[in-house]
């Protein structure tokens, strides 16, 4: 009853004022900045390995089939998609090399509860493909504002990164 009624009034006030609580989402007001900045409206290829809601902030859909990051990592998804011939094998290293557009991505993810890097594919993406940049180095789009700021998460992932690349042409 405690919990309740000390959560109740700061539930209601963001209920009555959605419009103020997706505006001062993280994750709204990076995606604010990405469409007025850097994403032309034709601009449909998005790979999102992670921080989805950006893709329904932006209106665009993902480049992958998986619309969830474990999802990547859960072999009896990865294996009925594979069966389907919805997926290849390395999918995720596949859709890199397809080069879409933007990647955005995380090298760390919560995998069966436990936070492991991620070794089937590199995250860095700037790193091995020279004609990507990661945005919060040479665009000055500082995703870390984003990433750290306390509306984003109640309780703080310290193992997740939000990582930005934007394909030059």
């Amino acid at each position: 009853m405690s919990i309740f009624v000390q959560s109740f009034s700061p539930a209601l006030a963001n209920l009555k004022n959605l419009n103020e609580t997706q505006s001062n989402y993280p994750l709204y007001q990076l995606a604010g900045e990405l469409e007025s900045s850097l994403i032309d409206s034709n601009d449909s290829e998005i790979l999102s390995l992670d921080y989805e809601l950006l893709l329904y902030y932006l209106e665009k859909p993902n480049y992958s089939y998986l619309v969830h990051p474990s999802n990547h990592f859960d072999e009896a998804v990865v294996e009925t998609l594979q069966n389907l011939n919805k997926i290849g094998n390395n999918h995720i290293s596949k859709m890199i090399e397809d080069e879409p557009r933007i990647i955005i991505c995380n090298p760390r993810q919560i995998i069966n509860g436990n936070p492991q890097r991620v070794d089937t594919y590199n995250c860095a993406i700037a790193d091995y493909k020279f004609n990507y940049q990661k945005l919060d180095t040479e665009k000055k789009l500082d995703t870390e504002k984003y990433q750290n700021n306390v509306n984003l998460e109640y309780y703080k992932n310290p193992y997740q990164t939000l990582d930005v690349y934007i394909r030059r042409d």
